[in-house]
């Protein structure tokens, strides 16, 4: 019998390539030949990959070039037009309209490289470390030493999860994060604002892709990227009295106090 490592193109193993589980079951059985072919078929595939990888990466770094561009013209063209305020109007949907598509080029970045590189385990605090200088916005932080298993981009989730707080909370002026353990041994991490909440048809939709007022992919990257290693996410914040988006932590990865 084969070991998945004498089949697998390494970069494939390295980051748990969801072909890699998907053949385990053949490579039980498999002839020498067949082997072969499945080696050679998977190179093929990560060749194909990287190739994909690396013409996105050129095309996205020039379509934000274009975009930085296009940002400084809008800014021009706002002091040498005349102070009208329909003027100014069209003027602030251009921008809001550039910042958007800016942000989604940045988000297929961060897409992209889900589940790339192989997971590991992740203290918690380091996560949240640039997310804690935010104008304007008290941040406590109450966890301990908690480690999880996660992807390399976990503090991606914090990022946004900070991010959601400040741009749709509207008043928001505090945010914690605290761990609790529940019953069956899993843990759950919790996001607290003090903001306006989230509504009970909102709490439906929010993960899902495209959904949202500015990208819509925010949430949508924290799930997916929870999900790799088995975590999930749940709002249950009560409206008007701020959100609380709560990720739960299976027992088999995380550790520490």
């Amino acid at each position: 019998m084969f070991a998945v490592s004498d089949i697998v193109c390494p970069t494939l193993l390295a980051a748990q390539h969801p072909l890699v589980f998907s053949l385990v079951v053949v490579i039980k059985d498999a002839s020498a030949a067949i082997v072969e072919l499945i080696r050679g078929w998977l190179c093929v595939v990560e060749l194909q990959r990287i190739w994909v990888r690396q013409r996105s990466s050129i095309t996205r770094h020039d379509i934000l070039n274009q975009i930085t561009g296009l940002a400084g013209y809008i800014g021009l063209l706002g002091e040498v037009l005349p102070d009208d305020p329909e003027m100014r109007k069209y003027i602030d949907r251009i921008t809001k309209a550039t910042s958007a598509i800016e942000r989604q080029i940045t988000f297929t970045h961060d897409y992209e490289h889900l589940g790339v590189d192989p997971s590991r385990w992740e203290r918690v605090t380091d996560a949240l470390s640039n997310c804690i200088h935010i104008t304007g916005v008290n941040v406590s932080i109450d966890i301990g030493t908690l480690e999880v298993f996660a992807d390399p981009m976990l503090e991606k989730v914090f990022l946004n999860l900070f991010d959601n707080a400040v741009r749709h909370g509207e008043h928001v002026t505090e945010i914690s994060v605290t761990c609790r353990k529940e019953d069956g041994a899993r843990t759950v991490i919790a996001v607290d604002d003090n903001g306006i909440g989230i509504s009970a048809e909102m709490k439906k939709r929010i993960f899902r892709d495209g959904f949202g007022r500015n990208t819509g992919y925010g949430l949508f990257l924290v799930q997916e990227l929870l999900a790799i290693t088995g975590m999930s996410i749940q709002e249950t914040g009560e409206e008007g009295k701020g959100a609380c988006f709560e990720i739960i932590v299976p027992n088999d990865v995380w550790r520490g106090d």
